[in-house]
């Protein structure tokens, strides 16, 4: 529909960001709005470093419109984060993905007692949707968490979530977000 549009929850989905049909229960804390658009590009890079159980990654974003009043918008976003499993399991990189495959839990044989791995993890991200005509509003997140891969496929992650929002027109807020999510993969 010649539109573009860049929005985002604070670190924690409870619906499936890429679906627009799905509904989540967690506000948008930064929005665009839809813009008029002859076209846009999107430039990222992405690090990532893993010695052991220690794990690091980063990603750093641009968007470029074009909007169809002839302004050029520049829109950036960036995150980094940090984590140890500390029961001593590592990731394995898949290269044909370009990702990092979920935790396998290592099994104690020689006491027959299974706790699965523990992991901690930290993090920080950055998204400024303001420039010129289009004011969307600024969002630094911070994030703690615990994540315990209870077996290879079911995962308790514990997150705490501390936003600092800055909006055009609210002005400057933050927010707590407290976060359990339950996950069995397939």
């Amino acid at each position: 529909n010649d539109t573009v549009r860049y929005r985002i929850q604070p670190g924690f989905f409870v619906a499936d960001p890429a679906n627009p049909e799905s509904q989540s229960t967690v506000p948008v804390y930064v929005d665009t709005g839809e813009i008029p658009a002859e076209n846009f590009c999107l430039y990222g890079a992405e690090l990532a470093a893993q010695f052991g159980p220690l794990l690091f990654q980063s990603e750093l974003m641009f968007a470029g419109v074009n909007q169809t009043d002839n302004l050029y918008l520049v829109f950036s976003g960036g995150t980094a984060m940090a984590s140890m499993v500390v029961t001593g399991e590592s990731r394995e990189y898949d290269r044909t993905r370009g990702a990092f495959r979920r935790i396998r839990p290592r099994c104690n044989r020689t006491s027959h007692r299974y706790w699965g791995a523990l992991e901690l993890a930290v993090g920080v991200s950055s998204i400024d949707l303001n420039d010129q005509n289009i004011q969307g509003g600024r969002l630094n997140v911070l994030v703690g968490g615990i994540n315990w891969y209870m077996t290879s496929y079911s995962i308790f992650k514990f997150n705490l979530i501390h936003s600092f929002h800055d909006d055009p027109v609210y002005d400057r807020s933050s927010s707590d977000i407290a976060a359990l999510r339950v996950q069995v993969e397939f």
